[in-house]
């Protein structure tokens, strides 16, 4: 489950929402035709906070959660609120398409795009400098049991970042070469956690 420490919850399965970290807030309604279609309750859900405005509907399970059709628009709030522990805070736009996330469970999985403005970092902890990076465009795509990732620039397609979260929650993310080359404190630098519901 979320760190209850960083969500607050009010309301009912039926209709509420919720509150991550400072900024986040999920609301839900519970649609009944949707519940019929997928055989088990499904909700219609948005999250809004700062600039993000993201939709979708979400099907939860025992110990996991579909999410489906998730589109909209996140901003660099967003990562934050839902990894704290990363070491560094970014602020960009981005327009996001999702077919399917499912997490927690033995199937983790992600199926989706974006496309991001240029992007601004800055390190948590005070060992680097800012790190500006031009529009960027990223994939998620299932294949087996692993779902690979990358980000690249929207118009060289360099790669910057690569990504991988299998099927039983771990999460790795790590700086390319490429991305090394523009920032060398990130070389060699990767984040492993591990996805949990």
């Amino acid at each position: 489950m979320p760190d209850s420490n960083r969500i607050r919850v009010g309301g009912t399965a039926w209709n509420g929402e919720a509150v991550l970290g400072s900024s986040m807030r999920i609301a839900w309604r519970w649609s009944p035709l949707a519940s019929l279609l997928r055989f088990g309750y499904t909700a219609n859900w948005q999250m809004t906070g700062g600039d993000t405005d993201l939709s979708g509907s979400a099907t939860p399970g025992a110990g996991h959660i579909v999410l489906r059709d998730v589109t909209g628009q996140i901003d660099g709030t967003l990562l934050d609120a839902a990894a704290p522990g990363l070491p560094l805070s970014c602020r960009f736009l981005a327009q996001v398409q999702m077919s399917r996330l499912t997490l927690g469970g033995r199937n983790q999985l992600a199926d989706g795009t974006l496309r991001s403005s240029p992007v601004h970092c800055t390190a948590r902890a005070a060992v680097a400098g800012a790190l500006d990076l031009p529009a960027l465009r990223g994939t998620l795509m299932p294949v087996g049991g692993i779902t690979t990732g990358a980000l690249v620039t929207a118009l060289s397609r360099q790669h910057l970042i690569e990504a991988r979260l299998t099927s039983d929650g771990g999460l790795s993310v790590w700086a390319t070469p490429e991305l090394a080359a523009r920032t060398p404190v990130l070389a060699g630098a990767r984040y492993d956690t591990v996805v949990a519901w």
